[in-house]
């Protein structure tokens, strides 16, 4: 019985492929997509829950959060996990097979198909989050202009802050992947954002990556 109900799981995801390579996702089979942390860029399930417990510690339960790359919502799961309770969230990536593979394994997850600069007002939430440490950014020439892009673009979209995951200089010598001088990315914030009372780098998570929290100013 069970094992019918995943095949015909793995079916709807089957269906759902884009037709073109694309995405990194793309020579992945059903089962993959669904189950394994590799499609959503993380080496195993205790790196990926990591990440999610920090997201945690910076929002309440009764906040609304907008995840920026949020690969199959794994991170929503875990909130509502967490909380026992419903969740204020939205989801946005730009790979369709990670956000198709999120509307089979968490039915009803407001999780849509969006690059980060089509953001709008319509998509504003008390914090924005999101993972860049892992993810591979191997055809973007200047990836220092890139992550203040992000940057941004994630300060106009929230009302309380921001919690971006950051690998730092540490990291390894490849040029595939995002990693920054924290030094250079905490005075870009402390000079561009003028809404931001406390711009902060933690850099206990691990040897090879940190947490960007920007709080913004108290509105009344």
């Amino acid at each position: 019985m069970v094992k019918n109900v995943v095949m015909k799981l793995l079916e709807q995801i089957k269906s759902k492929f884009s037709s073109s390579p694309k995405f990194a996702t793309d020579g992945f089979n059903a089962e993959r997509l669904l189950n394994d942390t590799e499609a959503v860029q993380y080496v195993d399930s205790i790196n990926q829950s990591t990440v999610h417990q920090i997201f945690l510690q910076y929002i309440d339960s009764s906040d609304s959060v907008l995840e920026v790359g949020a690969g199959r919502g794994d991170f929503y799961a875990a909130w509502k996990h967490s909380t026992q309770e419903s969740v204020n969230y939205l989801g946005i990536d730009y790979n369709p097979n990670l956000v198709n593979v999120a509307s089979i394994k968490y039915p009803g997850i407001p999780l849509i198909q969006l690059s980060y600069d089509q953001l709008t007002e319509e998509h504003i939430r008390d914090w924005t989050v999101t993972d860049m440490v892992n993810y591979n950014y191997g055809d973007i020439e200047n990836k220092y202009d890139y992550l203040v892009q992000v940057l941004n673009k994630m300060v106009t979209t929230c009302k309380k802050g921001a919690v971006i995951l950051l690998a730092t200089d540490k990291q390894m010598d490849d040029d595939k992947y995002l990693y920054y001088d924290p030094a250079l990315v905490l005075t870009h914030c402390l000079t561009a954002y003028k809404d931001i009372a406390l711009p902060m780098i933690d850099h206990t998570i691990a040897d090879n990556g940190c947490v960007l929290y920007l709080k913004k100013y108290e509105t009344t």
